[in-house]
């Protein structure tokens, strides 16, 4: 029952979603190996960057590397994504027949 709430049972079935693992590198909550073990599970498209210090550090000194790593996915995913997915969205807007 447990094994129901360890995200990485999860990893392997979430692609086509983009992912990024900020892991620290010295984290005493989530060790690292097992982060980046996780990792190496997730289909792509994926992007791991190791964060110096500990669990907390995305949300401190950390702030600036984590939060322009996640635009530049953001940007490359959602931006990239959206030239293709313009068409399926412009045939849902003509459609008549009410259902999407």
């Amino acid at each position: 029952m447990i094994s129901e709430y360890e995200p990485a049972t999860y990893l392997a079935w979430i692609s086509p979603t983009p992912l990024l693992m900020c892991v620290a590198e010295d984290d005493v909550l989530t060790p690292t190996d097992i982060a980046i073990a996780g990792y190496a599970t997730a289909n792509k498209p994926k992007k791991l960057i190791i964060m110096p210090s500990g669990h907390f550090n995305a949300y401190i000194d950390g702030f600036d590397l984590a939060a322009a790593t996640a635009a530049q996915l953001f940007s490359e995913q959602l931006i990239n994504r959206s030239a293709v997915l313009a068409p399926v969205t412009a045939r849902r807007a003509h459609d008549t027949t009410g259902v999407s």
